[in-house]
């Protein structure tokens, strides 16, 4: 009897240690899927339990960057192929964040949203880090060759504005980090209104660009934008260090 309530305990600590494997490895793997949701100032905050309290933010830099021409891959690859695209196209985007005082927001078909300057304020870093994203981004794309569609080439068109936004956690089960504002639908408005292969922003945005002798931009000229009217945009060219160097 006392060898078989050994052995039973024996059996019993085997499945707890292996029960507790699971659990842990499961926690693991549902912080990693918090951490690409949100923020990680955000996630760690939500899993200690705290109050995500809706805030204000005086001076914020949102972009985006939406693939041209995505329909032509849809009509000449397979969905497997699409989405394999879409998933290296956006790790190569967030590999570029995260060298930044940036995140992504969020992706929605071919468009990579990102912002910086929230949720952790960074004075007024927020649109030199965002303009310098955007250059790489295109830098990459420039030289992004897809096997699957040899005859289609990768282009981005980019845009970003900056501004006041407001933010929040939206949703229980999956919530996810959301900004809200005019700042967010100008910015998606100099992306729907670029060309491919540019970087666009509004004058006021080009004028805090200009002040610093690292950008090189030049004017695009009027641009009537959908709620705005006619807006003077420019496009931003390149990071003048690097063509120094």
């Amino acid at each position: 009897m006392i060898k078989m309530n050994e052995k039973y305990a024996q059996e019993l600590e085997h499945i707890v240690a292996e029960r507790t494997s699971l659990l842990v490895e499961a926690q693991e793997q549902t912080d990693r899927l918090l951490c690409e949701m949100l923020p990680p100032s955000i996630a760690a905050q939500l899993k200690a339990g705290e109050t995500i309290i809706p805030r204000n933010y005086e001076s914020v830099t949102v972009g985006f960057c939406q693939i041209v021409e995505f329909m032509y891959l849809m009509e000449h690859c397979t969905p497997a192929q699409v989405i394999s695209f879409l998933n290296e196209a956006f790790m190569t985007f967030d590999e570029i964040i995260k060298c930044h005082d940036a995140y992504k927001v969020e992706t929605t078909g071919e468009t990579y949203m990102m912002a910086s300057g929230v949720p952790s304020e960074n004075g007024g870093r927020h649109i030199f880090e965002i303009a310098e994203i955007a250059l790489k981004i295109r830098e990459k794309t420039l030289a992004y060759k897809v096997t699957a569609a040899p005859n289609w080439h990768l282009r981005v068109r980019i845009g970003f504005h900056c501004g006041p936004i407001a933010a929040g956690v939206i949703g229980l089960r999956s919530p996810r980090y959301c900004l809200f504002g005019d700042t967010v639908n100008f910015a998606s408005r100099m992306q729907s209104n670029c060309e491919a292969n540019q970087i666009q922003v509004a004058e006021s945005t080009a004028k805090i660009l200009m002040e610093n002798s690292k950008y090189n931009l030049t004017k695009r000229g009027v641009v009537h934008v959908k709620g705005k009217g006619d807006v003077n945009t420019y496009w931003l060219n390149e990071l003048i260090l690097n063509k120094q160097q």
